[in-house]
């Protein structure tokens, strides 16, 4: 398993960390921007659904896609870790360790 950082809007204090498979760390961008494709997508066709909390949020009485690592995780253990070795989170609201990968929201 290999660690990675995310970080939304440059705040490296406030620092996420997952535990990811070795075969999946390499593609790690890609996968990020696949994962804000199909949110964005669901959310372009309405279809986000109760079951899909994690995915969205509700602002000022509007559905908005939500990018956050709950969410990410659970995206990345549905269609890419389908064996044993799921994605976890490590930490959350920590900060950031420049020796590890990271994606930046």
């Amino acid at each position: 398993m290999e660690k990675i950082n995310i970080v939304y809007d440059s705040d490296y204090k406030d620092t996420d960390i997952i535990a990811i498979p070795r075969e999946l760390s390499g593609v790690i961008h890609d996968l990020a921007n696949q994962h804000d494709i199909w949110l964005y997508d669901l959310w372009c066709k309405n279809e986000l659904q109760n079951e899909d909390r994690d995915y969205w949020t509700i602002i000022d009485g509007k559905c908005i896609g939500n990018l956050e690592t709950v969410g990410f995780v659970k995206w990345l253990n549905k269609y890419y870790c389908k064996g044993e070795r799921k994605v976890i989170i490590l930490k959350q609201h920590t900060n950031f360790i420049p020796d590890f990968r990271s994606i930046e929201w």
